[in-house]
């Protein structure tokens, strides 16, 4: 049974660090609890953004079957209030963790740090599904815009495809600004001919819905059917299924065997996908023009009336975002060679500047993230304004 609905979240304010454009050292002024410095944990701002999120996700419909986010630690962490609420057991439960869902790092001449071990976030939270199997593991030394959007549609394209096997319809998904775009394009098909392009929102814990258009057209079909028919009184509801837990090809239960200390990831066990080997080209999934699996309509667009504050923070591609200018001098003054970003307007800046945001406090791009922030951070405080740090070509 395909999936019929998506719900998309990005997470919380966060902390920010610094990343040095040459050699890819990184620095934070609070310390991260996975010991990455470009793995921050939210804000208390970010937190309480979290905790707004709660009810507004319960009260979801349809109400979620499946729950998948980014292993970096900021999405974990704003959905580990509701996963709490959620109470519920066994290895399908919590939130399965696929790095095909993570942060966009801009190609450098370097490594770009990896989300922490499964084994360290399965003992720093404790609503994480047992499951540990990526559909891909985003190249080390970053992605150009087109290649974030094909490691993304391969990475719903195996999403999905596990979700037709087990019988899930209704799944939401935690990520990050950048990653959330691609999602959206993925998933409608729509590309902009400039990348830059404000085409979908990313609003911090703001909520986007995607619905197939397969559902789409029957939902249609279903109203003119009973608008047509006078006697109709109520619309039947759609009975609660059971999602029917993954099984594994040795037969255990899921979840049994050992937590992995590292990434990998196996063959693909769909013989209609094309398995993706490290260091060659990311497979086609055909997602361009129809969008995948027959394509998604998006019928929210990153909603933000739950949150006291409503929407902030929103961000957008601003060129390819990579660390490949030889000729930048980091020591000319404190910020050059680095890059500042405000959120809440989508300004961007190059070498040897630096933008703070004066309205929110904190100086916060979800790509390539770098700069400081104070972990109390508010919106009425501007005394913690922030630079960011990358350059661009």
């Amino acid at each position: 049974m395909p999936v019929k609905t998506i719900y998309i979240v990005r997470h919380g304010f966060r902390g920010n660090w610094i990343t040095h454009p040459h050699t890819g050292a990184t620095s934070a002024l609070v310390p991260s609890p996975t010991g990455i410095d470009s793995d921050p944990a939210l804000s208390s701002y970010g937190v309480g953004q979290a905790e707004e999120l709660v009810a507004a996700l319960r009260a979801i419909e349809p109400p979620i079957d499946r729950i998948y986010s980014s292993p970096f630690y900021r999405c974990i962490q704003t959905l580990a209030p509701f996963l709490r609420a959620l109470g519920r057991e066994g290895a399908e439960a919590g939130a399965i963790l696929d790095p095909g869902l993570g942060e966009w790092y801009g190609t450098a001449r370097f490594d770009h740090p990896s989300p922490a071990s499964p084994a360290l976030l399965q003992s720093l939270f404790q609503d994480l599904s047992l499951r540990f199997t990526p559909s891909i593991l985003p190249s080390p030394r970053g992605e150009t815009i087109p290649e974030l959007h094909d490691r993304v549609a391969y990475t719903m394209k195996c999403i999905l495809a596990d979700c037709a096997r087990n019988n899930v319809e209704t799944i939401l998904i935690c990520t990050h600004a950048a990653t959330i775009i691609a999602l959206a394009r993925v998933l409608t098909g729509k590309v902009p001919v400039d990348n830059e392009e404000e085409d979908f929102h990313t609003y911090t814990c703001g909520i986007s819905t995607f619905i197939s258009k397969e559902e789409m057209a029957k939902r249609q079909d279903s109203a003119v059917v009973i608008s047509a028919d006078v006697e109709e009184t109520s619309v039947p509801q759609t009975s609660v299924k059971e999602v029917v837990p993954a099984t594994r090809e040795d037969g255990l239960p899921p979840g049994k065997e050992p937590v992995p200390e590292a990434w990998s990831v196996p063959p693909t066990p769909y013989p209609e996908i094309q398995a993706w080997t490290p260091n060659q080209p990311i497979p086609y999934t055909n997602w361009r023009g129809t969008g995948l699996n027959g394509g998604f309509v998006c019928t929210v667009d990153s909603d933000c009336d739950h949150l006291t504050h409503g929407a902030e923070r929103h961000w957008h591609f601003s060129g390819d975002e990579a660390f490949l200018d030889p000729d930048s001098d980091p020591d000319l003054d404190p910020h050059s060679g680095h890059e500042a970003a405000t959120e809440g307007s989508g300004i961007r800046s190059g070498y040897g500047t630096a933008v703070h945001d004066q309205a929110d406090g904190v100086a916060d791009s979800d790509v390539g993230e770098g700069g400081k922030d104070n972990a109390s951070a508010s919106v009425k405080d501007d005394s913690n304004a922030v630079d960011r740090a990358k350059p661009k070509l």
